[in-house]
């Protein structure tokens, strides 16, 4: 099984979804008594331990690829390589969605209720955002050679096999 790193186009795509419902939500509910936008400053906080742990934790992968760890579980790697993954495209999700309520926020700047959200958003969206390139980098140092074949660079170069005795190899003389 081999990793796919994760395709702009998908960021770019997630980034439209979030910012097109961050967006949908600051429009339905600007004229309501209902007020669901912003954050607390919990979120922010969070996103940034995220990207913290993941960055760590790939860091870890990247010094066994590089051969600096001698042991390290496969399955460790595989799992922090599937956080980075979904830190990237959460991270996306998430800039798209403080952004779009940002930009209709933006227009009534005057009230301090509006204040208060865009500087709440603003500081969520750079959180996220934080997360998208943690996510980016942490999918990139989890990069491992590949365990066999010529493409691994710590492959012990081994003599060809002639076809004639790659038959009697494995026989005994009688």
């Amino acid at each position: 099984m081999t990793a796919r790193r994760t395709p702009w186009t998908t960021l770019l795509i997630a980034f439209v979804i979030g910012l097109l419902a961050g967006g949908l939500l600051a429009l339905t509910t600007k004229n309501t008594g209902v007020n669901l936008l912003g954050t607390t400053i919990v979120v922010p906080i969070l996103l940034v331990i995220l990207a913290l742990i993941v960055l760590v934790l790939a860091w870890q992968v990247r010094r066994y690829a590089k051969g600096k760890n001698k042991k390290y579980d496969i399955r460790h790697a595989t799992t922090t390589l599937v956080m980075a993954k979904a830190l990237e495209i959460v991270g996306a999700i998430l800039t798209g969605w403080y952004l779009g309520q940002i930009l209709v926020v933006a227009v009534h700047p005057a009230s301090d209720w509006a204040k208060d959200v865009l500087v709440q958003c603003g500081v969520a969206a750079g959180a996220a955002a934080l997360d998208l390139v943690a996510g980016i980098i942490g999918e990139w140092w989890c990069t491992l050679p590949p365990d066999e074949g010529a493409d691994n660079p710590h492959r012990k170069k081994t003599q060809p096999v002639s076809p004639v005795t790659a038959g009697t190899a494995g026989r005994t003389q009688a």
